[in-house]
């Protein structure tokens, strides 16, 4: 798993346990099952570091500490819930392969849809959607609106997979 995907699961987590709907052995789970894919490119830091922390403290108290370690494993969940995750570069490949097909280029719209499904990480599905778009590109075929929402997907693929 990339470091992303551990970053959104942790995440998603984090605003299910904010919201009230989960329990600290859950977003505990969550956090020790994705901690080496998380930490595998640099260490733990920020509010991450803080809730690992928060949940070790936790793990090792009881009453009234216990209820101390959760309200502070709350509000670090609340502020990695809110804070904003990656953008959605499938649904951006897929909208453009929706145009295409709409207008009738099923192939163009195929390479883009299996682009997307072909990939067994992240890291390789955006490497291929961003492949499929430059070839679009360069066909010609592609109306202004199209062209511009390609050329702008592109460029930020550029920018994550540096």
């Amino acid at each position: 798993m990339e470091p992303q995907e551990a970053e959104a699961a942790i995440r998603l987590a984090a605003r299910e346990y904010a919201s009230g709907s989960d329990s600290p052995p859950v977003i505990w789970s969550v956090m020790h099952s994705n901690l080496t894919d998380l930490c595998r490119d640099e260490p733990l830091d920020g509010d991450f570091l803080r809730l690992f922390q928060a949940l070790e403290r936790w793990e090792q108290s009881v009453s009234p500490e216990r209820e101390r370690a959760e309200d502070d494993i709350r509000s670090i969940a609340s502020s990695l819930g809110k804070m904003p995750t990656h953008p959605d570069y499938y649904a951006s490949a897929q909208s453009i392969a929706a145009q295409l097909f709409e207008r009738g280029e099923f192939d163009w719209s195929r390479e883009i849809e299996e682009a997307i499904e072909g990939g067994s990480t992240a890291t390789e599905i955006l490497m291929r959607v961003r492949f499929a778009l430059q070839r679009l590109l360069r066909s010609g075929l592609p109306t202004e609106a199209e062209e511009m929402a390609a050329q702008s997907l592109v460029a930020q693929l550029d920018e994550v997979l540096r």
